[in-house]
């Protein structure tokens, strides 16, 4: 379970991200600097790199990113897709072969815009190559976005498909065209009070029927709503889009998975690429932490790691 959204409010591009999990798996803001060479399977890396950031961990020495953007202004996320799509199974002939825990990286390290990823998305083929014999790959799809707009990206074998996303959000699975059209059934949901005043119920019944559970069709269609009318005083924006994120946040306690175990959202980070600042709300904490992506950082020539 994870939510991601985008929306430029007062000229500005914001992108956030609910990551939902039941575990630690050691996160931080992770920082991918210009001099990095990334070590890819299949293909060989190409020439400097964009400076990245984004909440991920590094394991067994290599970046892995749930979310992040780069210094062009670019971003995306990686969210569950549990039961759809599926990997290829070898690489093809002249395309751009990434393993999955690669596409991340690459897509923020090399594309400035979202019309270069999407270029560089249609000549690559997604293969099912893991980690390590201990980290096995996961079925994710992408949300990738920059002001300009947002993509929705899924794999079926050895096909790339992208999705134009006039929604601006992402969740889980079923697929981007389930929710796309799915999105019809609450065309008449509206902001405005009724016009009988005297009405027992006056404002926010325009809104009755919206979902409120944490699926992932009720996260979409909640979050998709709100964007659409988000506005905010100059100077708010960040925090504008923050009430977007906590409205489709799940609190602890709320889910309980199959195992047993409290599934919940452990950070919401709001990207802000003008800005060049990172900020991350941890849960069970009120007080964010803030990062400044700035050239000093992206200086180096090896990956680093910031705890929260």
């Amino acid at each position: 379970m994870c939510t991601s959204v985008c929306k430029t409010i007062n000229g500005i591009f914001l992108f956030g991200r609910n990551l939902d999990l039941d575990y630690d798996f050691g996160e931080g803001v992770v920082v991918l600097p210009v001099g990095y060479a990334l070590p890819l399977r299949h293909t060989e890396a190409l020439g400097e790199r964009l400076g990245c950031a984004g909440v991920g961990c590094i394991a067994d020495g290599y970046p892995l990113l749930a979310e992040g953007m780069n210094e062009a202004g670019l971003c995306a996320a990686a969210l569950d897709f549990p039961c759809m799509g599926r990997y290829a199974d070898g690489c093809g002939d002249g395309l751009i072969n990434l393993a999955p825990f690669e596409v991340l990286p690459y897509i923020l390290g090399y594309c400035r815009s979202l019309d270069e990823a999407r270029e560089v998305l249609s000549r690559c083929r997604i293969v099912d190559t893991p980690l390590s014999d201990k980290i096995k790959n996961t079925k994710m799809h992408y949300h990738i976005a920059d002001r300009t707009g947002a993509v929705a990206v899924e794999i079926e074998g050895e096909q790339v498909k992208i999705y134009d996303n006039p929604f601006g959000t992402l969740t889980n699975a079923p697929d981007f065209s389930f929710h796309r059209d799915n999105m019809r059934l609450y065309s008449a949901l509206e902001d405005r009070a009724p016009h009988d005043k005297g009405a027992l119920f006056t404002n926010g019944v325009g809104a009755l029927g919206m979902p409120g559970d944490y699926t992932s069709p009720s996260r979409f269609v909640r979050s998709a709503w709100l964007c659409a009318r988000l506005k905010a005083e100059v100077g708010c924006e960040e925090a504008a889009l923050g009430s977007v994120m906590g409205a489709v946040a799940v609190p602890r306690g709320s889910v309980t998975n199959a195992s047993g175990k409290s599934h919940y959202t452990r950070y919401t980070s709001l990207l802000s690429p003008e800005e060049h600042s990172y900020t991350v709300f941890r849960c069970g904490t009120l007080t964010p932490s803030r990062y400044k992506i700035e050239k000093e950082l992206l200086s180096g020539s090896s990956p680093s790691i910031l705890r929260f």
